[in-house]
């Protein structure tokens, strides 16, 4: 990922991305700081569980 995403769906959807190609140096970047993981291993094939918007503010 070149580009910083513009809004919170875009964030999300280039995560999503990023999972599935398995680059965990862009899922770290955009991880919240507060509940951030130090280092993510993205290796033996994780399964994404799923996403629920709560909230959005435009």
């Amino acid at each position: 990922m070149t580009a910083e995403p513009e809004t919170a769906e875009k964030v999300m959807r280039s995560r999503s991305e990023a999972f599935h190609d398995g680059d965990a140096t862009w899922s770290l970047r955009t991880w919240h700081l507060s509940p951030g993981p130090a280092r993510l291993e993205l290796k033996d094939d994780p399964r994404w569980r799923g996403l629920q918007i709560v909230a959005a503010e435009l």
